[in-house]
């Protein structure tokens, strides 16, 4: 029986090729939209969930109090922090050091006169209890003192070693800040980093624990620590304690609080974390789901709308099958299978522009997507179960309406039986459906088209024309001597050493005290550039002056300012700080390009 309803849905769909080229084309765009958009958010979803112990990973949030109902949240702790945790606190296995540095630049051999750069992990020994780093060959556990050791992903290793076994070999950093090249033992060799993670890179730098203390004052050093928790603790309880014990320990005012955040939060819950390169914002999530919601209700609708407006020239068959004795049920299936048709067909080419656009999809994502809907059986078995589904959903409605038909009521001028008004109110309701979700849509792109305009075309406070920038390299104290040799290149109207460039993220900060109220203390953020930043930017005064060589405390250095006790310095460091501040916020706009960022809390 159900050879012959897919013979007459055959028939059907052939006899009407223009209708049905219409259904097939909106329901294809529908699900090969539906289906990419899906990929992209079951990716953001999955990060950080393959390590074996991702439940108990949390990495450590330090909170700042900045005034009533502010705090600064930030992704670095002191270190002493993670060491008092792991020796006093039970319920903590481990605590270990994980940083990503983007463009480490590096060479192969010491001879190369052309660096490779490479995005690497910054890890402690211990992070090898936390992470399941596939081991191919050598013994990471077995740390070579005396140097600096390296594991390798397999990629870099094919890249940079081909045919040759790694382990064992040296690599050099380029020195920036050194005048010597560091020398890295590549102790092991290790599967590809997972891409759907925050800590993905090419090699892993090892460095034993560093034993720092906490310090009463609350200083130290900050830096990114993660902790392994044992399974089952309660982290409210526990937070509670660390805070509690922290409280108790430092002799400030407003001591800083702590946070623990899983792992599996990070990437889309890190829009703090400004030197985070790895990060999405769960917003997109929504945003993304809801586009492809959209999309694929617009081919659904429109393939209902088409299919109840044909229902008028197919009275006769209808007709003719009740005469003949089909019933309701019968008539429904043969409808049911026809839109599964539709459907499969849709199915098949979305299959095809699915698998031709990923490749695209990822090279704009820059990393590979760990999870595709066609790349198991189980994931591709779910797929095409929600398409029949949905197929079975979309199809109901038109298939009881065209089974309801009575030849009588249409002699009699009125198609359907009965519920013939509600009827019409459905159909007239998923017309203005379509048109108000198309509508929006339209809208929605014209609102998104301006905005990229704007950002393209916005005033940015300062001339980006003609300008170029290197990055940080050791200038070993000859700095003056590098920007005077430079000035006198044809060409070169204006050079500025700097720390800063914009849309960076190189801003920094400060705890001074407020002149007057040694007792108050406040994070000031500043950047870093001489005198002559503002010329080289073009930058355009809007109050104040700029800095000049004809006030001598413009150009004050670090050695001028540590000289002076620490009330002095306190106010300088506000004076500099804010005078830098200002005019970088109203001129370049700062709030725009690279704001600290900061978090209220009821």
């Amino acid at each position: 029986m159900f050879r012959n309803y897919f013979k007459t849905a055959w028939r059907t769909m052939t006899k009407n090729k223009m209708y049905s080229f219409i259904n097939i084309l909106g329901l294809t765009i529908g699900l090969s939209a539906c289906m990419i958009v899906a990929t992209v958010v079951l990716d953001d979803l999955s990060y950080d969930k393959q390590w074996s112990k991702s439940n108990d990973l949390y990495r450590i949030i330090s909170v700042n109090k900045m005034g009533d109902g502010l705090y600064d949240r930030f992704a670095s702790s002191f270190t002493g922090v993670g060491n008092v945790l792991k020796n006093d606190f039970p319920e903590v296995q481990t605590v270990a050091e994980l940083s990503i540095r983007s463009d480490q630049q590096f060479r192969i051999t010491q001879q190369d006169e052309m660096g490779i750069k490479a995005v690497a992990l910054y890890a402690d020994t211990t992070a090898l209890q936390m992470l399941d780093f596939k081991i191919i060959d050598g013994s990471p556990n077995h740390y070579v003192d005396g140097i600096s050791n390296m594991m390798i992903t397999k990629s870099f290793a094919k890249k940079y070693f081909p045919n040759k076994n790694p382990v064992g070999e040296k690599i050099y950093s380029i020195p920036i800040y050194n005048d010597k090249a560091i020398e890295y033992l590549i102790t092991a060799l290790i599967e590809d980093m997972p891409s759907n993670s925050v800590l993905r890179s090419e090699m892993i730098v090892l460095n034993k624990p560093r034993n720092e203390e906490v310090n009463k004052k609350q200083w130290g050093t900050f830096s990114q620590n993660y902790i392994l928790m044992k399974p089952g603790t309660d982290m409210e309880q526990f937070t509670t304690k660390v805070n509690d014990w922290y409280a108790n320990f430092v002799e400030v005012k407003d001591p800083y609080q702590f946070e623990f955040q899983p792992i599996k939060d990070i990437y889309l819950h890190s829009e703090f974390a400004g030197t985070l390169d790895v990060k999405g914002d769960y917003k997109n999530i929504f945003i993304l789901m809801g586009v492809a919601i959209f999309l694929l209700l617009i081919a659904c609708v429109n393939f209902i709308n088409l299919t109840t407006a044909r229902a008028i020239y197919r009275m006769k068959e209808t007709g003719v099958r009740k005469i003949l004795g089909a019933g309701k049920s019968q008539l429904t299936m043969q409808f049911l299978v026809e839109t599964a048709l539709f459907f499969g067909i849709s199915a098949i080419f979305s299959i095809v522009i699915y698998q031709a656009v990923i490749p695209g999809v990822e090279n704009y994502l820059e990393h590979a997507l760990t999870i595709r809907l066609f790349s198991s059986y189980v994931l591709a078995g779910k797929t095409l179960v929600c398409i029949l589904i949905l197929s079975l959903i979309i199809g109901l409605y038109p298939a009881l309406l065209l089974a309801d038909f009575k030849p009588v009521m249409a002699i009699k001028g009125n198609m359907f039986s009965g519920g013939s008004s509600g009827q019409n109110t459905i159909r007239k309701g998923l017309v203005v459906f379509q048109f108000a979700i198309s509508t929006i849509v339209l809208v929605a792109l014209i609102v998104v088209q301006q905005q990229v305009s704007f950002l393209n075309n916005t005033d940015l406070g300062f001339n980006k024309n003609h300008l170029l920038y290197t990055q940080w390299i050791n200038l070993n104290g000859k700095g003056e001597a590098l920007k005077n040799e430079m000035l006198r290149q044809p060409g070169v109207e204006s050079v500025s050493l700097t720390g800063w460039t914009p849309g960076s993220k190189g801003y920094m900060t400060r705890d001074v005290e407020l002149p007057g109220n040694p007792d108050k203390k406040i994070k000031v953020w500043y950047i870093m550039g001489d005198i002559d930043m503002g010329k080289t930017l073009g930058l355009r005064l809007k109050e104040g002056r700029f800095f000049s060589t004809a006030y001598g405390f413009d150009a004050m250095n670090d050695d001028e300012l540590q000289r002076m006790d620490s009330t002095e310095y306190a106010r300088t460091a506000i004076l500099q700080s804010s005078l830098i501040t200002a005019y970088t916020a109203k001129v370049l706009n700062l709030e725009n390009i690279d704001q600290p960022s900061r978090s209220i809390k009821n």
